[in-house]
């Protein structure tokens, strides 16, 4: 499956290239932090976040939860993505830096996301479990 995605990555070309600069850095943090680090498709959200949420305490500074993410991305474990409702066209789409076009969603639902809108089916192993709560 990696091979099929460094692939399909190759294709699309670099993320800067993509569009994906600081100026979409700063929108994936607001569109986190508007949908309260949590996926919209199935609810979850990073253990640090699940943590405060049940102690019923403030959700912890954007960069904590940010360096959570980061080290499960890397890790190869769920993380969270900002993705674009309406897929964009490259660089110069007016919607790619619109926070009303962003949901927040984890790499989970993200992939069948973006299987379904290439024409691609996605595999059982794709289902996204229930959230723990």
């Amino acid at each position: 499956m990696r091979a099929v995605q460094r692939s399909y990555d190759d294709r699309r070309g670099t993320t800067v290239e993509r569009g994906y600069d600081e100026h979409h850095e700063r929108l994936r943090v607001l569109c986190f932090q508007r949908d309260e680090w949590r996926c919209r498709e199935c609810g979850w959200e990073p253990d640090v976040v699940q943590q405060c949420r049940l102690a019923n305490i403030e959700a912890p500074p954007a960069d904590v939860v940010l360096e959570e993410l980061r080290q499960a991305k890397n890790a190869g474990e769920r993380h969270l993505h900002a993705d674009h409702v309406a897929p964009i066209s490259g660089r110069n789409d007016p919607r790619r830096l619109d926070l009303d076009n962003v949901q927040t969603l984890c790499d989970w639902c993200h992939r069948r996301k973006t299987f379904k809108e290439n024409g691609m089916r996605a595999v059982p192993w794709m289902a996204a479990p229930a959230p723990d709560r």
